[in-house]
């Protein structure tokens, strides 16, 4: 697990391992989550962009980490809310803000 000083939130999904005919997931040791850093919502090579979601700029076990479905029952109708892109555009809308005002 690592700690970002510039982290807009933390997660604590287990590495997805896609493996022909199985996924293999590997938990995270010590405390069982890690920073979401805001580096992250930068792709590389755009300016003026930020990004949150599937498409964030993150290593291969990184995306492993992030491309679960965890979520959330809102209890009205049994819609999910991912609960980790709920957080990221959150963070996102933050520094949004921060930069334009």
């Amino acid at each position: 697990t690592r700690d970002f000083p510039d982290a807009v939130g933390v997660a604590g999904w287990p590495l997805e391992h896609h493996l022909p005919g199985t996924v293999r997931f590997e938990y995270l040791p010590g405390r069982g989550y890690y920073g979401l850093p805001y580096r992250c919502l930068l792709p590389r090579g755009v300016e003026n962009l930020l990004v949150a979601g599937r498409c964030l700029s993150a290593t291969p076990d990184a995306q492993a980490g992030h491309r679960r479905k965890d979520s959330l029952r809102d209890g009205a109708d049994d819609r999910r809310v991912d609960v980790e892109r709920l957080l990221l555009g959150h963070g996102l809308g933050h520094v949004a803000y921060k930069i334009t005002n």
